[in-house]
């Protein structure tokens, strides 16, 4: 039968680990060095401190998810995997970010980058040497962040759903940010939970 997410909620958890996977079949101090998210949501602080990730021996490194317009699709998608083929053993994180998009640059759909580089790494033997983390505009709804998670993303900073929640309550009758911000992000908890 199905779980019950919300009568066994004791053995559901949304924690997350980031970085080198290493053979289940043995032990080792090596197999430590992970980091350990509570959930796959992040806020844009948890994703900054990840961008800098410098200590225990973990590095971080952010890709540009996004192409110079009138570029090929396609070919966008190619040098992004191929950028991340050249980092996944140096690194323990990858970050994903379409935060360059503007007049000249289009995001790269998150869905379609997460699985391209995910499978893409995946073929070539390398997807347990890194973690992947999405930093985009594109995810809002519960669906999206499941759809995310399948596809190779261990967790995802929605910066442009913050952005909105911010411009919703802000004035004098609005309520806090923290406060809405947590909101939103209970709720998305609670949807990616239920769709497990």
């Amino acid at each position: 039968p199905p779980l019950d997410y919300i009568r066994e909620e004791l053995v559901t958890s949304l924690e997350s680990r980031l970085g080198y996977q290493r053979n289940l079949l043995s032990e080792t101090q090596a197999h430590a060095r992970q980091l350990v998210l509570d959930s796959p949501i992040l806020t844009d602080e948890e994703t900054a401190a990840i961008k800098d990730l410098d200590e225990n021996d973990m590095s971080s490194a952010v890709l540009d998810i996004t192409y110079e317009k009138g570029t090929d699709l396609r070919e966008a998608i190619e040098d992004v995997r191929a950028e991340a083929t050249e980092v996944a053993t140096e690194v323990d994180v990858v970050v994903l970010s379409d935060r360059a998009a503007g007049e000249d640059r289009v995001p790269i759909p998150s869905l379609l980058a997460v699985g391209g580089i995910h499978h893409h790494l995946v073929r070539n033997g390398l997807r347990n040497h890194v973690g992947i983390v999405l930093e985009s505009g594109d995810p809002r709804a519960v669906h999206h962040f499941a759809t995310l998670i399948g596809y190779g993303a261990g967790a995802v900073n929605p910066y442009l759903a913050y952005q909105t929640i911010e411009d919703l309550v802000a004035g004098p009758d609005g309520a806090e940010l923290e406060t809405a911000i947590d909101a939103y992000i209970t709720a998305v908890e609670d949807g990616v939970l239920k769709t497990m």
